[in-house]
């Protein structure tokens, strides 16, 4: 209280807040490059090229058309609960295929690390009856010890990982699927996470919004991508 009465005294104003925008660093502008920008006008929230590079012909919009566009784009890459259930039943499919391979894979090399460990125990013991020099002894174990290690690390690769390499897919599907009910909210935070999320690299002109929602985000490893272009 005492900073504030310093600062009444002073002539210092509090700042007042920012009007909070939403949409705002969310998309580019199509024409220049530039971010769209809003600002407040008659009790509403308009968007606009920020023109940092000069003047730019892209035209204003108010807040409610921008997120019908959105919504637009997201609606345009929702999965049907009908196909989701089907390709999550697939995918679990393929989990279960591949941790069974990996368990395979996994006793394989296990059996390898208890081989790798007898032949260091030989190979000491040649050593110690003289039967191997000390370079010959070297070097063998190099080879034995640099084996075993990456045994061990592919082992604990996969005891760890499982078969995680297919969770970013069934992420996929699931967003997807959770797409529509995304597209239907009044919650503006919303439509912006859910565009961050995909990666979508969103352009907007004063005729067309682009998406290009980059997949890769969500299911990299299956290099999935999608591309749309709503018309305002």
């Amino acid at each position: 209280k005492r900073v504030q009465d310093v600062r009444q005294r002073r002539g210092h104003k509090p700042r007042p807040k920012k009007q909070p925008f939403p949409l705002r660093g969310l998309i580019r502008c199509h024409e220049c490059g530039c971010m769209i920008t809003a600002e407040q006008k008659k009790g509403h929230n308009y968007y606009h090229c920020g023109k940092r590079r000069g003047p730019c012909p892209t035209k204003t919009i108010r807040e409610e058309a921008l997120a019908e566009l959105l919504r637009e784009s997201i609606r345009r890459v929702s999965i049907p609960d009908e196909w989701a259930d089907k390709m999550l039943a697939e995918v679990e499919t393929w989990k279960q295929d591949e941790e069974a391979k990996q368990a395979e894979l996994v006793a394989s090399q296990k059996a390898e690390l208890e081989q790798m460990q007898e032949k260091l125990d030989r190979l000491l013991d040649a050593y110690v009856e003289g039967i191997l020099d000390k370079d010959d002894f070297a070097a063998r174990k190099e080879q034995y010890v640099n084996r075993k290690a990456e045994l061990a690390d592919s082992v604990a690769r996969f005891e760890s990982g499982g078969a995680s390499r297919l969770e970013p897919l069934v992420q996929f599907i699931t967003d997807s699927r959770q797409a529509r009910c995304t597209a239907d909210s009044e919650n503006l935070a919303d439509l912006r996470k859910w565009h961050h999320l995909v990666g979508s690299n969103l352009l907007f002109s004063s005729e067309v919004m682009e998406s290009d929602v980059s997949c890769e985000a969500l299911a990299k490893r299956e290099g999935m991508s999608m591309s749309e272009t709503v018309t305002a």
